[in-house]
């Protein structure tokens, strides 16, 4: 009883979540590009590509839990927020919502990955074209896997967000975005607004993560679009991604950090419109 009460209460939250999260459509056509931001991320990083395939296609963004303030209680933050599997049934559901009936491309920038990776597996039809950008099937390292992460470094990471929220917001931006400072200031933002809990309760469900084995079981065309260097996803994570996928097409850019959709917007747009559009 109890467990059902929990999973009727989950999923009116979910409606309530998707109801207050800020949700663009635009465009119109019988191709549904949806575009999703990682973490510290937010909407208006897609704003050129909305602009640019609006003519092309049916265009979907959003804002992801963190990047604005949603009113969720706070034992709910402690239940769900550091489970992948909460993030991707959000995703699922807003799919659901505004791309029904067409043709569905999810363009995934970093952590988004992972979710659009489970969200294909838990949904098989529901998407039928996949991007990741920046993605990493997993950031720590492992045995035989060089995700760029050590143990101890993930667990500084986590220490750091508890104890220094906001001294490690700065030195994270300075990582991700460098010199930046226009996109680094709209990052840096984004996070803060988090506050300390949900941007430690989501850091633990990237970091955390690890979807190498569920790639074998993803079968729809994808396109992998990795930075070299990206100071987040090292280049063997990349690689990994590209050999255990089966229908893959992989393209590196050289020099665009974790954020080549916002540094080499221009490349990016034209892989995206090769691969989805079929120009």
């Amino acid at each position: 009883m109890v467990k059902l009460l929990f999973f009727a209460y989950f999923e009116n939250m979910l409606d309530t979540i998707v109801e207050n999260l800020r949700i663009e459509v635009a465009g119109e056509g019988d191709i549904v590009l949806v575009f999703a931001h990682g973490f510290g991320g937010r909407k208006e990083d897609w704003d050129r590509y909305v602009a640019y395939f609006k003519t092309k296609a049916t265009v979907v963004s959003f804002d992801h839990l963190g990047s604005i303030q949603v009113d969720i209680p706070e034992e709910f933050i402690d239940l769900r927020f550091s489970d992948s599997n909460f993030h991707t049934e959000l995703l699922i559901s807003i799919i659901k919502k505004y791309c029904t009936g067409k043709k569905v491309c999810l363009v995934a920038h970093s952590y988004s990955g992972l979710l659009g990776v489970n969200a294909c597996l838990k949904e098989p039809g529901l998407i039928d074209e996949l991007v990741l950008i920046g993605s990493s099937p997993r950031y720590i390292n492992d045995r035989d896997y060089f995700g760029g992460i050590g143990a101890d470094g993930v667990d500084q990471i986590f220490q750091q967000i508890a104890e220094n929220f906001m001294e490690w917001v700065g030195d994270f931006k300075g990582a991700m975005l460098q010199d930046d400072d226009q996109n680094g200031n709209d990052f840096t933002t984004s996070i803060l607004r988090m506050g300390p809990k949900r941007a430690l309760a989501i850091a633990k469900a990237i970091f955390l993560s690890d979807y190498r084995e569920q790639l074998k079981h993803l079968e729809i065309p994808t396109l992998v679009i990795h930075s070299s260097p990206d100071p987040i996803v090292s280049d063997e994570a990349a690689q990994f991604l590209c050999s255990n996928i089966r229908d893959v097409r992989c393209e590196v850019i050289k020099a665009g950090g974790h954020f080549p959709h916002l540094h080499r917007y221009n490349q990016v747009i034209s892989l995206i419109e090769d691969f989805a559009i079929k120009v």
